[in-house]
Formats: structure tokens, sequence, C-alpha cells
């Protein structure tokens, strides 16, 4: 250290240092493949997840009961996706009979939206403002 050699190199350590502390390093090759592993496992799993949720929002499901004006009971809930907020499309169901009295056709007239109130499992309240009086049996599907 008291040599002119010794200084020197206590120098040159400190140069090289400085610019080392400047210096970015890429992560390594393993890094980037456990991360890149660990990113496609991930994936699939919030697909999956992301899929099953889409599924169960598209099932249409049916008003079980009415006990006000506005006031509307479906068959679905939390189960098939949905939560308080959701809106869904609310479809009157017309019969059209044969000659025996048996159902033939039955056809789907949109009538309008219901927002879900209180979500459980399997059965949501809803509110419905329009101006029809809702008949339990009616359709309703996600939007």
């Amino acid at each position: 250290m008291r040599s002119a050699l010794g200084k020197a190199t206590v120098k040159a350590i400190a140069l090289v240092m400085a610019d080392l502390r400047n210096t970015s390093v890429p992560a390594s090759g393993r890094r980037q493949a456990r991360q890149k592993a660990q990113e496609t496992q991930q994936q699939p799993a919030s697909a999956a997840a992301s899929a099953t949720a889409t599924a169960a929002r598209s099932v249409s499901g049916k008003v079980v009961a009415v006990p006000g004006k506005s006031v509307v009971i479906v068959s679905l809930g939390s189960r098939n996706g949905y939560k308080a907020g959701d809106k869904l499309k609310l479809y009157e169901t017309i019969d059209t009979k044969g000659d025996k009295g048996e159902v033939v056709f039955t056809e789907e007239k949109l009538v309008g939206e219901i927002t879900l109130d209180a979500v459980q499992d399997e059965r949501s309240k809803a509110t419905y403002t329009g101006d029809l009086t809702v008949k339990t049996g009616w359709t309703v599907k996600g939007i």
C-alpha cells in the first residue's frame, strides 16, 4: 500500500469498481428460463378460470318468483358467475300450441333488463323497471 505499485493497484481497483456500479447485468439464462416456465404455468390456469366463468354466465335462467311489481327472483346466482349490480336480459316466453293443446313451438321476446340486487349461490333478487307485469317462467340471460 505504501509503494507506488500498491497505490496504483488501489487506484485501478477503485476505477474498475466505479465503472461496474453503473453497469447493468441482464438476468442469467437459468433465471430467465425459470421465470418463463412460471409464466406459462400461470397462463393456462387463468385462461381456464376465465373460460369457466364465461361458460357459467352463458347459461340461461328462469324467473322463479315475482313477489312484487318491480321485484323478481331468478334462478341464476354466484355459482353462475353473477354478482350484485350485474344486468340480465328478460325475455317473455310465448308458447305456440298445436291442435291437441300441446306446445309445439316456444319463442322468446325481449322485454327489458333486470338488475341483480342480492345474489346467493343459486338464486338472485333483481329489480325490473319496465311497464310489463313479469310472470314466473320467463327467461333471463346474461348480457
